[in-house]
């Protein structure tokens, strides 16, 4: 399972290391991509722009696993946990790995282990049903990049 969130290079190095992986493995290559809604917001509101983003992330992760010849399947959900939907992706899917890219970013954070990862990377980490790798970029790689 791999969680993407935006085209850029985290998300393309992050899909292309999963991909070795799964050609090595004859695993399946689960890309999942939230679109979270604000809490006080409805469910269904419109969100243009964050749907074309995913839509164009989806479309590399599609496209980079045809290259490898790795099967791949796309998750996309609205939600208001990203977290809890990369958790629940791994259950549905049976998943032996979840590889997450995690770029630099200063946060305001509850605890150290938050501060480093973000809320959605250490939610995955303390829920995970199965091994966690997470990649964390440099401020340089990263650029501007949202967290995973």
């Amino acid at each position: 399972v791999v969680p993407l969130e935006r085209l850029d290079a985290i998300a393309e190095e992050t899909m292309a290391a999963s991909c070795r992986i799964a050609v090595d493995s004859g695993a399946v290559v689960v890309g999942v991509s939230a679109i979270s809604v604000p809490v006080k917001e409805p469910i269904d509101t419109p969100l243009p722009e964050r749907e074309r983003e995913v839509e164009e992330v989806q479309e590399m992760a599609r496209s980079l696993a045809s290259e490898y010849g790795v099967e791949y399947r796309s998750v996309v959900a609205r939600t208001r946990s990203p977290g809890r939907l990369v958790v629940d992706a791994a259950v549905e899917y049976g998943a032996q790995l979840i590889m997450v890219g995690s770029p630099y970013k200063r946060r305001l954070a509850r605890s150290q282990h938050e501060e480093f990862f973000g809320q959605t990377v250490d939610f995955i980490l303390r829920k995970a049903p199965c091994r966690v790798i997470v990649t964390h970029f440099p401020a340089e790689v990263a650029g501007e990049s949202a967290s995973v």
